[in-house]
């Protein structure tokens, strides 16, 4: 969805002169931004980051969509989270779930890995550093650091395609596949995203597989059985669960 949203962006706000930026009700840094700029955004993972060129220098936006955020263009910035404003109309960032939205006047955040479709050797390289891993593969692939861009449909949909026990763990995946198919998987859904039949199509596993569990917070779907007592770790806190087989 990222990507398909950079490229909306772009095409309407090539050539563009902007000279202002609206913030919603949302909590944020004030913005320094120049009187006239323009702008081309760029993706990595789950983040975008606006350059805004004026003719003395150069100033970077970097926001987070959230789970339900996209933009639309409008003759006036009215229930949006965020508006770059021009004379000719304002490119606004709409969101039905305004609490996962976030912006920051940096570059992008330099704790998550590379992105997984601009940054394919680099992303390779970094998940290296998971061969001694022990946690779940259903959990790392929820980690930014390693698996940026990857959110709770694809981890599914991974999983799913490369027939692997959710609780795997991630040293005895193998990791060169699971890169593989993380590409092929993000550029399929990048082609069907935006017709929502097709996309239905595309989903396997996400929302239709019989068995469910909540892990690290996000439900997990899998076609295979879901049994025994499971330990994962996310983030800091490790937690034991009791996981039901749902067969």
């Amino acid at each position: 969805e990222i990507r398909a949203f950079v490229n909306f962006f772009n095409m309407v706000a090539k050539d563009v002169e902007f000279n202002n930026i609206f913030i919603g009700n949302i909590e944020g840094p004030i913005l320094e931004v120049p009187s006239k700029f323009k702008m081309v955004a760029k993706q990595r993972g789950k983040q975008i980051r606006f350059t805004l060129n004026s003719q003395k220098d150069e100033h970077f936006i970097t926001i987070g969509l959230g789970l339900t955020g996209y933009f639309k263009v409008q003759t006036a910035p009215v229930d949006c989270l965020f508006s770059f404003i021009s004379s000719q109309f304002c490119l606004s960032i709409m969101s039905d779930t305004p609490d996962s939205f976030y912006y920051q006047q940096t570059d992008f955040d330099k704790n998550r890995s590379p992105d997984p479709l601009e940054q394919q050797e680099d992303f390779k390289q970094n998940l290296k550093k998971l061969m001694k891993c022990e946690n779940p593969i259903c959990t790392q692939l929820l980690n930014q650091q390693y698996f940026n861009g990857i959110g709770n449909y694809l981890r599914c949909e991974i999983l799913y395609r490369l027939d692997v026990d959710p609780f795997t763990p991630t040293k005895d995946v193998d990791l060169e596949n699971l890169a593989d198919e993380i590409f092929s998987i993000l550029e399929e859904a990048y082609e069907v995203v935006s017709n929502p039949q097709e996309f239905k199509e595309f989903l396997k596993c996400y929302g239709k597989a019989s068995n469910t569990i909540l892990v690290a917070g996000r439900t997990l779907w899998s076609w295979k059985p879901i049994k025994g007592e499971r330990v994962y770790q996310r983030q800091f806190d490790t937690k034991i669960e009791r996981v039901q087989d749902f067969m």
